[in-house]
C-alpha cells in the first residue's frame, strides 16, 4: 500500500518540534501570497470639524476589530494596536506652558512620540543626541514631555517589554517656507535619529529608541496593546481625523510568525524583515504589472 504525499511539503523540522513556518513553493502554493490580516480603518469629519467624540468613536470601533488581534500567552497582553489623530494644538499648548515653554501656531512646530529606555541615565544621553541632531538640522528643540500612561490593565510580559513615553517638541525655521517642506526636514531627522541612536550601537538603552510619528499634523498612540487597551493606557484628545489599526500576524495555511510579539517599538514583530518581504512583493508585482503592460491577457 503506497503512502500518500502530503498536500504540502513542509520544511524539514526536528522530530516533536511544531511547524512554525511557511510551507515551501510547490504547484499552485507560494509562500510570498502569505499576509497579514490586520483589522484597520478611519473616522473622519468631512467638514474637518475637530472633537473628542469622533476620537471616541475611533476608538470603539478599535475594541469592536478585537477579532482581528492576537494576545500572547497572557489573555491581557497585546499583538499590537493603535491610533493615529491629528496633533491636538489646544491641549499641547496648555501642556507646554504647564511645563515652562511656549509652543507657535498650528504649522510651525512638530510633535514626536517617542520610546525611550526606562534607564534615565540613558535617556538623557539618547535626548541630548536628538537635540544635536535637531539642531544640525537647523531646528529648533521647543521642549520635551513625559507623557502619562496606565499600564494597569497590560499584561506581565508587555509591562516588562514597556518602554518609556515622552514626547519632543520641534519648532519650525523661517526657511521653511511651508509645512510639507518642514514634514520633509522632521522625517530626515527621525531617520538621522533612528540611525544613529538605535542603529549605531554608541549608545546604552539604544535599542529603546524608537520614534511611533514624528509630524506636525499627526500624532500615533500605539504599542503592545490590545484594542481595548489603547485608551486606557493612553489619554488620546480631539481630532477632525482619527486611523486605527488593530494587529493580527500571518494566518495562512503556513503561518510563519508566532502570535506573541514582544516588541513595544512597531505591532509588527521583526518589522526590518517584513519591509524586506514588503519590497519583495512590490518588485514583483511591479514585474508583473510591466507584463500585463506588454500582454494584457497575461495576468
Amino acid at each position: 500500500m503506497m503512502n500518500k504525499k502530503p498536500l504540502l511539503q513542509m520544511i524539514d523540522q526536528p522530530e516533536g518540534q511544531a511547524q512554525i513556518s511557511a510551507p515551501l513553493k510547490q504547484g499552485l502554493y507560494d509562500p510570498q501570497f502569505e499576509h497579514d490580516a490586520c483589522g484597520l480603518g478611519f473616522v473622519v469629519n468631512m467638514k474637518g470639524k475637530k472633537s473628542h467624540q469622533l476620537v471616541s468613536d475611533a476608538l470603539q470601533i478599535l475594541v469592536n476589530l478585537d477579532h482581528r488581534g492576537a494576545v500572547g500567552c497572557e489573555p491581557n497582553t497585546g499583538d499590537g494596536a493603535g491610533i493615529l489623530i491629528q496633533v491636538p494644538h489646544d491641549f499641547l499648548v496648555a501642556e507646554a506652558v504647564r511645563l515652562g515653554f511656549k509652543l507657535p501656531a498650528v504649522g510651525h512646530y512638530g510633535v514626536g512620540q517617542l520610546f525611550l529606555p526606562k534607564d534615565p541615565g540613558h535617556r538623557v544621553a539618547i535626548k541630548t543626541e536628538l537635540a544635536k541632531i535637531i539642531a544640525e538640522e537647523g531646528q529648533t528643540l521647543l521642549g520635551w514631555r513625559d507623557v502619562p500612561v496606565n499600564n494597569s490593565s497590560l499584561g506581565k510580559t508587555a509591562v516588562a517589554a514597556e518602554p518609556f513615553m515622552a514626547q519632543v517638541f520641534v519648532g519650525r525655521h523661517s526657511s521653511l517656507k511651508d509645512e510639507a517642506a518642514f514634514e520633509r526636514k522632521l522625517f530626515v531627522i527621525r531617520k538621522l535619529a533612528e540611525q544613529s541612536i538605535r542603529y549605531g550601537n554608541a549608545f546604552p538603552g539604544g535599542k529603546f529608541f524608537y520614534v511611533a510619528s514624528l509630524s506636525a499634523r499627526t500624532l500615533t498612540y500605539k504599542g503592545m496593546l490590545m484594542s481595548e487597551q489603547v485608551e486606557k493606557y493612553y489619554d488620546a484628545r480631539a481630532g477632525a481625523l482619527a486611523f486605527f489599526h488593530q494587529h493580527l500576524p500571518e494566518l495562512g495555511s503556513g503561518s510563519s510568525q508566532p502570535l506573541h510579539r514582544p516588541q513595544w517599538r512597531d505591532q509588527h514583530l521583526a518589522r526590518q524583515c517584513q519591509l524586506d518581504e514588503g519590497a519583495a512583493g512590490a518588485v514583483y508585482q511591479r514585474g508583473v504589472w510591466r507584463r500585463h503592460q506588454k500582454d494584457p491577457a497575461y495576468y
